[in-house]
């Protein structure tokens, strides 16, 4: 039988801890005493990292209760983050935040999403594992403002014309590009104009592509958009999105409505309920049980 929570950790890792969940349920949903039996239980990721194929029912129920019991493990704040502190990472991660400014976020929403970005920057911890820990970028994102310019960030731009510029027109500002001055980072957050613009998030998301090169070869690539409302270019974000998810792991948190939500689900990476967070309002965005969803599922280590 196993006794301690760690040996599940590769499992929840591998799987995911919803898929462990319900298997799970489904065991303690039988009744009565589990029989000692083997039994092939699929744990693998859909990258097929890991595979735990015949594990005994009764070790997996104590592995399960072990490791709900205990209150320290990391892994557990993952599953189900709490109110209070936020959580750090303390994994090699290149973190890539995406800011919504757009105008429909209004002021109150706008100085949340500051805040939102200040405190995501700050739990990236870049001095874990021996100062090989977090390093983030940071672009603040709208969309043009007429239709002039519009063109010109959508190609359009006419013979002899002049060619887009990404801050100017398109509303795309990079805060920084990868570093680990997190601090310095958070600080300019707080600095930032509101560009009011509209929603252009597929340019967001291919600037985001062209940043990871930037990255380190040997660390995992993560992508968090934060968004208050559908894209103005559906069709050419889901286009950007499949593009950037060949490359990095691709996170949205959105305070978006039921029937938008399916959308941002789609431009996911898989699995979805680990790769999208729902914010039911703006002022949600700020809060740390919010951000410490958005930390456990950027990040494979959390402290």
């Amino acid at each position: 039988m196993v006794e301690n929570f760690v040996a599940l950790r590769p499992i929840v890792l591998a799987a995911g801890w919803k898929r462990v969940m319900q298997i799970a349920n489904l065991l303690l949903g039988a009744g009565g005493p589990v029989v000692q039996r083997r039994v092939e239980v699929d744990l693998r990721s859909e990258r097929g990292e890991k595979s735990f194929p015949l594990l005994d029912l009764a070790d997996v129920l104590q592995m399960i209760r072990s490791f709900v019991s205990s209150t320290n493990a990391a892994i557990l704040a993952c599953a189900s983050p709490k109110k209070g502190p936020l959580l750090k990472c303390a994994a090699k991660v290149d973190v890539i935040i995406l800011l919504d400014g757009s105008g429909s976020l209004g002021k109150k929403g706008w100085d949340v999403m500051k805040k939102a970005g200040e405190s995501l920057v700050t739990a990236m911890d870049p001095k874990a594992n021996g100062g090989n820990g977090a390093q983030v970028a940071v672009l603040l994102y709208s969309g043009p403002k007429n239709m002039d310019a519009y063109k010109r960030c959508t190609g359009e731009v006419p013979k002899g014309g002049r060619k887009p510029d990404l801050a100017m027109d398109c509303k795309m500002i990079w805060v920084s590009h990868f570093t680990t001055s997190n601090d310095a980072v958070a600080e300019n957050i707080g600095n930032l104009y509101w560009q009011k613009g509209s929603t252009m998030t597929s340019q967001a998301l291919a600037s985001a592509e062209a940043e990871l090169v930037y990255g380190r070869p040997d660390a995992q690539q993560v992508v968090i958009a934060l968004t208050d409302r559908m894209p103005m270019m559906p069709r050419k974000t889901g286009e950007a999105a499949t593009s950037l998810r060949k490359k990095a792991r691709l996170i949205w948190a959105a305070a978006a409505g039921p029937s938008e939500l399916s959308k941002f689900a789609s431009w996911a990476s898989r699995p979805v309920a680990d790769n999208l967070v729902a914010i039911k309002t703006l002022d949600d965005f700020a809060k740390p049980e919010m951000l410490n969803k958005i930390i456990a599922a950027a990040c494979p280590e959390v402290e």
